[in-house]
């Protein structure tokens, strides 16, 4: 019994050691592209036409009330008690 105790004490030791020695240090090495400069305030397109359009939804903040109407939303309880009554 005492030998497995030794054992299982030698493991957690050999974890301990294992997970408080230092480590490495690591550099990240840089590479220097050359990526052309965008003056246009244009943003080049990618070929994939929901990455290229994604903005095009987005509109100013002027008509914000006209975005969020909640219009729609006026028959949502008539429409629920229909689909209830089916």
């Amino acid at each position: 019994m005492s030998k497995r105790l030794i054992l299982i004490f030698m493991v957690l030791a050999l974890f301990l050691l294992a997970s408080c020695a230092s480590k490495k240090e690591t550099v990240a090495v840089k590479t220097t592209e050359t990526k052309p400069a965008v003056t246009t305030g244009e943003i080049p397109a990618t070929g994939e036409a929901p990455v290229d359009a994604v903005a095009e939804d987005i509109s100013d903040a002027g008509n914000v009330d006209e975005e969020l109407d909640t219009t729609e939303l006026e028959d949502v309880d008539n429409l629920l008690a229909d689909i209830e009554n089916i």
